[in-house]
């Protein structure tokens, strides 16, 4: 039976990312940082703005059920394209085309 201690996680967890590093990257070549303890305060929100330009993108989650999703794939395949193509075209299209944002918020307030 295997050990199911966090102490035994954390073990396996570095032999996986010792095994993973490139020769010369294991932990007797870097130098050790003191750890700071983690903090449960939430972070300030910046005092600038963001420096991300016009072009960055910025990703999302959208969760869907399995039906939805092998539908999505299915027509990417179909496409030519993959998944993330479709959506933001479809995204283009909802903010430059006010029919069908029109017909979407109809959807939308359907329920």
């Amino acid at each position: 039976m295997s050990d199911r201690r966090p102490s035994s996680y954390a073990r396996r967890l570095g032999q996986v990312v010792i095994k993973t590093q490139p020769a010369g990257a294991g932990p007797e070549h870097q130098e050790q940082q003191p750890m700071s303890p983690p903090t449960t305060a939430t972070p300030e929100a910046p005092t600038r703005p963001s420096r991300r330009r016009g072009g960055e993108r910025v990703r999302i989650t959208v969760d869907l059920d399995r039906d939805k999703h092998r539908g999505l794939r299915l027509f990417a395949v179909e496409a030519d394209a993959d998944a993330s193509q479709v959506v933001r075209l479809l995204i283009d299209r909802l903010l430059r085309d006010p029919g069908f944002a029109e017909q979407i918020r109809g959807e939308l307030e359907q329920g």
